[in-house]
C-alpha cells in the first residue's frame, strides 16, 4: 500500500497502540483523530474509518471554499492590508489597489486622496480605504472563497 496522506500507521508491537492517526490541516484549522483497531474490529476497518473521516474534512473544506485550492499570497504592504499601499503621485496621496487574477494578469486600481495637510483628508482617506478594502474584499471572495475570510482571521486584519 502506498503513502496515505494525512493518515499515520500506529501499530506497536512492545506498545499498546495499534490503530491509524489523522492530522490535517487547512486554513489554520488543525483536525487530529485516532482510529483505533481494537475499538474497530480490525487495522482495516480502523484504516477505512480514518480514510472516511479524512475524506469527510477535505470535503467539507472544499464545500466551503468553492474548491479553490490555491495558495493566498500577499507581499506586506504600508497600509497593512493586502492588496492596497499608500504611495504618491503629482505630490498627491493615492490610494493603490494590487490584485492578481488567477492566470497571473495584473489589476491594478488608484484612488487618489486630498493633500496630507488638508482638513478633510482623515475623513476621504477612511472613505477611500474602506472602498479599496470592499474591492479587494470583493474580488478575493470571488476568487478564493470562504478561504479569504479565513486568510484574513489568519492576518488578524478581522476578530
Amino acid at each position: 500500500m502506498g503513502k496515505l496522506k494525512n493518515i499515520t500507521k500506529m501499530d506497536y508491537a512492545d506498545q499498546d497502540l495499534h490503530g491509524y492517526y489523522v492530522r490535517i490541516q487547512r486554513d489554520g484549522k488543525k483536525h487530529a483523530k485516532f482510529f483505533s483497531a481494537d475499538k474497530s474490529g480490525s487495522m482495516d476497518e480502523a484504516l477505512a474509518q480514518a480514510i472516511s473521516y479524512r475524506d469527510s474534512i477535505i470535503d467539507r473544506w472544499k464545500q466551503y471554499c468553492g474548491d479553490k485550492d490555491e495558495t493566498i499570497q500577499y507581499q506586506t504592504t504600508n497600509t497593512g492590508y493586502p492588496g492596497i499601499s499608500i504611495t504618491k503621485s503629482d505630490g498627491y496621496p493615492e490610494l493603490e489597489i494590487n490584485l492578481r487574477e488567477e492566470d497571473g494578469k495584473h489589476i491594478g486600481r488608484t484612488l487618489r486622496l486630498p493633500p496630507k495637510d488638508s482638513p478633510k483628508y482623515e475623513k476621504v482617506f477612511q472613505q477611500k480605504f474602506n472602498e479599496a478594502k470592499e474591492m479587494v474584499d470583493t474580488y478575493n471572495r470571488k476568487r478564493f472563497g470562504g478561504r479569504w475570510h479565513q486568510y484574513k482571521k489568519r492576518k488578524e486584519l478581522i476578530s
